[in-house]
């Protein structure tokens, strides 16, 4: 008797279980960026990382490492951080689907030590520059978005917005991505030359850099690249360094980057931190689903375009015309309506009930006059009808001097009591007068004359 409710239970659970189904296995996704959380590069990336798993609707897990080499470099350091890495990934005992990694020190570093960390498992990388084949080491299963910065198309952009100016004064430092930016830079400024002479400050430091660049001139641009770390090594966040460029100079600032955008900067073919990392999602995503990163081309910089703020428009006179075709303009002054927009639709909500109010007072007069005007017209007409009925009786009527009928005016004699009932509202009711009565009815009556003798 017992067994029988826990084979009860067991048949049950059995009939419930294709219904509900095995639930699938959460994906653990490692993203190793180069640099440090709070730089607002990597910030970019991971908040495009997390959004576009977050709207994959999977089941994903994701965790992030921060490489720090902003602030940190050398081979005693890298080698540490594999030390600290190969620690810290056997005691956590976590078995990643997938890793994404931002930037080229993050790359170098996976790519030398990625097996040995974390086994042989898929990399998707973004925002790495100057890229060639042999920073994958030969290997099958890295693949991902380049950071291209499309040089060339500001340069000329630089040339045909400002034939005035002559001359650009490069500002890089010498991390790693500097003197990737600078390598690059080596192969295109050739066919400028003639344009354009060129210059590059890169032993800057944050205490000098304002008298540095004191002596810039009309005849001079500036090109913003990276200046991450002066000479001395203090670091300097994206914000303070267009700040400091900003506030020493009079002259156009271009970039390469996003993250000086609106910060003083007046455009260029920037990069989107948010795109790359959103690309190196959606690459990522399609590895998780069963492609081979192998088939999956490297895809040579993405999300480039060209945008310019306003406000530096306006200082420099650069019109809108003169931009490149397809140019993005931002922070364009709101015009006045857009300005006034609360304003100028409770004014015109305004006048509009006004005007329906006035609307329907002028209809409910105009009504309310036309029905007065109506009674006027048939009170006018009943007066008429009941005086020309009033001087029927007044006039001279023909009576007889016998019977008492009279006659109208078609010839007709009518009895008295007819003819006035027909010209006026007088109703009639018979009866005998005393005279009468007594003359009729003599047994009866008696003549009034006889009743006072």
């Amino acid at each position: 008797m017992t067994r029988k409710p826990a084979a009860f239970l067991l048949l049950f659970s059995l009939c419930l279980f294709p219904f509900f189904g095995e639930s699938k296995p959460v994906k653990q996704i490692l993203i190793v960026h180069s640099y440090h959380q709070g730089l607002q590069w990597t910030d970019s990336i991971t908040e495009a990382v997390e959004k576009t798993f977050a709207e994959a609707g999977g089941n994903y897990e994701l965790y992030f490492e921060y490489l720090d080499t902003k602030r940190n470099s050398g081979p005693e350091y890298f080698q540490r951080l594999t030390e600290f890495e190969k620690q810290k990934t056997q005691l956590a005992e976590l078995d990643f689907d997938l890793i994404i990694c931002s930037d080229n020190d993050a790359l170098n570093f996976l790519a030398s030590n990625g097996k040995d960390l974390f086994g042989p498992i898929p990399i998707v990388f973004c925002g790495v520059n100057n890229f060639t084949p042999s920073m994958l080491q030969g290997q099958k299963n890295i693949t991902g978005i380049t950071e291209t910065l499309d040089f060339e198309s500001n340069l000329k952009a630089m040339e045909k917005l400002h034939p005035d100016r002559s001359h650009i004064l490069f500002i890089v430092d010498r991390t790693s991505t500097g003197n990737a930016i600078t390598e690059e830079l080596q192969n295109i400024i050739g066919e400028y030359e003639g344009q354009f002479t060129f210059e590059y400050l890169r032993d800057f430091s944050v205490e000098t850099i304002d008298e540095t660049l004191s002596s810039l001139t009309n005849n001079d641009l500036i090109y913003l690249l990276v200046m991450n770390i002066d000479r001395n090594g203090t670091f300097i966040s994206y914000s303070k360094a267009i700040s400091l460029v900003r506030n020493a100079v009079n002259v156009p600032i271009y970039g390469s980057w996003d993250f000086y955008f609106g910060k003083g900067i007046l455009g260029g073919m920037l990069i989107s931190a948010e795109r790359q990392g959103e690309q190196a999602s959606r690459i990522a995503l399609q590895i998780l689903e069963g492609a081979r990163p192998e088939e999956i081309p490297v895809e040579i910089g993405a999300g480039n375009e060209f945008r310019f703020d306003y406000r530096e428009m306006e200082r420099f006179g650069i019109g809108k015309s003169a931009l490149p075709p397809g140019s993005i303009i931002e922070f364009v002054p709101d015009s006045f309506f857009k300005r006034h927009e609360a304003t100028l639709w409770t004014i015109g909500l305004t006048a509009v009930l006004f005007l329906l109010i006035l609307i329907s007072v002028s209809l409910y007069l105009r009504n309310r006059n036309h029905r007065l005007e109506e009674m006027n017209r048939l009170l006018d007409e009943r007066v008429q009808q009941a005086l020309s009925e009033v001087n029927t009786l007044n006039g001279l009527l023909p009576i007889c001097a016998h019977c008492k009928k009279i006659r109208d005016d078609s010839g007709y004699w009518n009895r008295l009591e007819t003819y006035i009932k027909k010209h006026s509202n007088a109703e009639f009711s018979h009866g005998l007068c005393p005279d009468c009565a007594a003359e009729l009815y003599p047994t009866h009556f008696k003549k009034k004359e006889e009743e006072t003798s």
